[in-house]
């Protein structure tokens, strides 16, 4: 039970965390999350690199 507990978590973690992420709004939110629900990992990795923030005091 608990295999499938962390099987089901690590594969939802990416889609739950695209839809509660501030990086984005409106319907770019819902577009991403669902290119990680199709690509899983590696379009959560494209998310993270292309919304990550920009520090502003470089």
């Amino acid at each position: 039970m608990i295999r499938i507990l962390f099987i089901a978590v690590l594969f939802l973690w990416p889609v739950v965390h695209v839809l509660f992420s501030t990086r984005v709004q409106g319907n770019a939110k819902y577009t991403w999350a669902t290119i990680v629900l199709l690509t899983s990992w590696f379009g959560y990795l494209a998310f993270l690199i292309k919304t990550r923030a920009i520090d502003d005091d470089e």
